[in-house]
């Protein structure tokens, strides 16, 4: 969705996010996708270590992430995109960082 609205996105890590009480907790696997074979979800997912539906269904276990760059020029663009998103049911986004910063 941000790359159909022109904004760019700068892939940097995927891993596995602990969740409690639908709230995020921490990341507890992460690895660059600078110097992989594979997408880093792709070796997640393939060795079972995330339960989305129980996420779903009681708030707690594992899910999929990624952490992307995205430029500060394109910032406000992402913001309004993901109010917009948020607006009609669609969500995702943990967290985004101030400009400069990297969480």
């Amino acid at each position: 969705m941000l790359l159909g609205k022109g904004i760019p996105v700068i892939p940097k890590y995927g891993g596995i996010v602990k969740v409690e009480d639908y709230v995020p907790i921490r990341f507890t696997e992460l690895i660059s996708y600078k110097k992989t074979s594979m997408t880093p979800l792709e070796a997640f997912t393939d060795k079972n270590m995330t339960s989305v539906l129980q996420v779903i269904d009681d708030g707690n276990g594992s899910i999929p992430t990624n952490f992307r760059l995205i430029p500060k020029s394109a910032r406000e663009n992402a913001v309004k995109l993901f109010k917009n998103l948020q607006k009609i049911g669609i969500t995702g986004l943990l967290k985004m960082g101030k400009e400069g910063n990297l969480y």
